[in-house]
């Protein structure tokens, strides 16, 4: 019986004489082993991967520069008569290349040999995972992750970063793959940054708060660390703990003429409780916890 080919349906292999429309990795989405979407919905759902980010179950890493395969080879031996006897598939593995500032490379370098998933952003804007039941979806469990020393600069060469990571079970991809091209960028998908804040003391159920982001391996002229103010935070990044349980500020206000710099007032607040920038969707920053006098 004679195969119809639909021209217009990527990914029908053979039929069509198509090959699946994934290129050169992009980016990665390093994700902790519980993680997944619900449904495909879900999967190309910005808000979905933006909450997610900020819950610290996705961990972005863009700008990938250089893909090199490094798979380990199928086992395949030879009678002495000459039959093919198959014995088991290598393991997919990747080294991936991409610059960083040193403070990134070192964050990124801390993740080393932990338990992670991966999803895999291609320059076609694909992203790809794997699901065994045609709803669920994760990313691919790795069996090994990690991120070497950064390679020295020379005359032909930026500072690069690199990282090392192998599949634990080929068949997620080459049996339960699937990829899907949303509506939006997923190179636009950031991480939470990690920032410093700072506080007064309480006075009359407020306080000021100040919030940088702290380079603490560049350093400026006068061996100052080079900062950046951090805007736009609201109510919702701020979490206050007094006695167990949360105080919710009533407002969060920017001082007017300084960067970063906010006045948090609440119903009641008095020493001592605690106070920490947290990540949401719409602002993705996590501080140190401060205690407040």
């Amino acid at each position: 019986m004679a195969l119809t080919c639909i021209n217009n349906v990527q990914g029908i292999g053979e039929v069509c004489g198509q090959a699946t429309p994934i290129t050169v990795i992009s980016g990665i989405f390093l994700a902790t082993p519980e993680q997944s979407f619900s449904t495909p919905a879900k999967f190309v759902e910005l808000a979905e991967w933006n909450t997610q980010i900020a819950a610290g179950k996705i961990f972005p890493v863009q700008n990938i520069l250089d893909e090199e395969n490094q798979n380990f080879a199928d086992k395949i031996m030879e009678t002495p008569v000459g039959d093919k006897v198959f014995q088991f598939e290598g393991k997919r593995g990747k080294l991936l290349k991409l610059t960083l500032p040193l403070e990134l490379h070192k964050i990124l370098r801390s993740y080393s040999f932990a338990n992670w998933r991966v999803y895999y952003l291609d320059r076609n804007n694909n992203l790809r995972g794997t699901t065994t039941d045609g709803t669920i979806i994760k990313g691919f469990k790795l069996s090994f992750f990690r991120i070497p020393k950064q390679e020295s600069a020379d005359a032909n060469n930026a500072a690069f970063s690199m990282i090392q990571l192998q599949e634990a079970n080929i068949q997620e991809w080459d049996v339960n793959g699937i990829y899907a091209n949303p509506a939006w960028l997923g190179s636009d998908l950031q991480g939470v940054l990690s920032v410093v804040a700072t506080s007064s003391a309480i006075n009359t159920n407020a306080f000021t708060l100040t919030v940088n982001y702290v380079d603490n391996s560049g350093l400026t002229p006068t061996g100052a660390n080079n900062t950046a103010a951090i805007n736009g935070l609201l109510a919702a990044n701020i979490q206050i703990i007094k006695s167990g349980a949360v105080v919710t500020p009533t407002s969060v206000t920017p001082v007017a003429g300084l960067d970063g710099v906010y006045i948090v007032s609440c119903t009641t607040l008095t020493a001592p409780a605690t106070v920490q920038v947290l990540a949401t969707s719409a602002n993705l920053y996590r501080s140190n916890v401060l205690t407040l006098a």
